[in-house]
C-alpha cells in the first residue's frame, strides 16, 4: 500500500501466530533472552546467537563442558579414575607382551618354593641321563671337547702355559713349619736364630719326584740341621751354614725309596 493511498481510519492488528498484522522486530539483547512472544528476530540477530555455538564439524569449547558421557563419543568403556587407581586396580592381561626394563613389576603370585617338576622326556648331557629330579654328576672323560680342557688323571701335554709355584714365607724359627702339600718354594726372610731341625715341624704327603726349593737369608751367619727327611745327593750337599745376611737357595726332590728329600743343588756362597 502506498503514502498516497494511506487511509488513516484503517486499524491494523498485531501479528500473532494465527492472525497476520503489523509486527515489531527484536534487538540483539531480546533475542538473547528468548523470551519475547510478540517481536520477530531478523538474521542479524539469529547470527548473533549461533556464534556463540559451536559448529557440529570439528568444533571448539571453551570453559567447562557438562552433559557429555563415554557413551555419546563411543567410549563406553572408558570412565573418569585416576591413573594412581587404575594403576592400584587388579586386572587381567591376556596375550600381552612386556617391553623394555623400565617398568617395575610387582612380585607374582607363584610357588617358588616347590620342588623342580620333572622333564616330560629325559635329556642327556655329557652322556648322562637327565630328567630333573635330581643332581647328575658329568664325567671330564665325557665331554666331548677333552683336548681343549685340562683332566685331572689322563696324560696331556700343556703347551704355553705357566704354572704359579705355591710360595710360602715366614721370618724366622728354628723349626721351620713346612707343608709339602701346599708348598713349591720355602722362603724365611731374616733368621734369627739357628735352625735345629727342618724335619721335626715337616707335614704334607709328598710325591716321588716332587720338587721343593728352599730359600734363606739370615741375619748373621746361622747353623742348620736338616733332620731325617733330607739328604745329600752325590752332587751337592745341603747347606749347613748360612754366610752373614747372604741369601741361599737350596733345591731338594722328593725319593719315595728314600723316604726323603734329596738334595740337587745348593747355593752355599749365597747373594746379597
Amino acid at each position: 500500500m502506498s503514502n498516497s493511498a494511506f487511509n488513516p481510519n484503517i486499524t491494523v492488528s498485531d501479528a500473532s501466530t494465527t492472525v497476520k498484522g503489523v509486527v515489531e522486530l527484536s534487538t540483539d539483547a531480546e533475542m538473547t533472552t528468548g523470551t519475547d512472544t510478540i517481536r520477530a528476530i531478523t538474521p542479524a540477530n539469529a547470527k548473533v546467537e549461533l556464534d556463540k555455538k559451536a559448529n557440529l564439524a570439528s568444533p571448539t569449547f571453551t570453559g567447562t563442558v557438562a552433559g557429555i558421557t563415554s557413551t555419546m563419543v563411543s567410549l563406553g568403556n572408558v570412565n573418569n579414575t585416576s591413573n594412581a587407581t587404575e594403576r592400584a586396580a587388579t586386572a587381567t592381561l591376556s596375550n600381552k607382551t612386556l617391553t623394555d626394563g623400565t617398568n617395575v613389576f610387582p612380585t607374582f603370585n607363584q610357588n617358588t618354593t616347590g620342588s623342580a617338576a620333572t622333564l616330560t622326556t629325559a635329556r642327556t648331557i655329557a652322556g648322562v641321563s637327565f630328567n630333573g629330579s635330581a643332581n647328575i654328576t658329568v664325567a671330564s672323560t665325557n665331554l666331548s671337547d677333552t683336548a681343549s680342557i685340562v683332566l685331572l688323571t689322563s696324560a696331556q701335554t700343556i703347551t704355553d702355559k705357566r704354572i704359579t709355584l705355591r710360595t710360602n714365607t715366614i721370618t724366622s724359627s728354628a723349626t721351620p713349619a713346612i707343608n709339602s702339600d701346599t708348598t713349591d718354594e720355602f722362603t724365611i726372610t731374616a733368621l734369627a736364630a739357628d735352625i735345629t731341625s727342618m724335619t721335626s715341624s715337616l707335614t704334607g704327603t709328598p710325591t716321588n719326584g716332587q720338587e721343593l726349593m728352599v730359600r734363606i737369608k739370615g741375619t748373621a751367619t746361622r747353623t742348620i740341621t736338616w733332620g731325617a727327611s733330607f739328604v745329600s745327593s752325590g752332587t751337592a750337599t745341603l747347606l749347613a751354614t748360612t754366610s752373614g745376611t747372604n741369601t741361599h737357595y737350596i733345591k731338594l726332590r722328593y725319593d719315595t725309596a728314600a723316604a726323603k728329600f734329596v738334595c740337587l743343588a745348593v747355593d752355599a756362597v749365597g747373594y746379597a
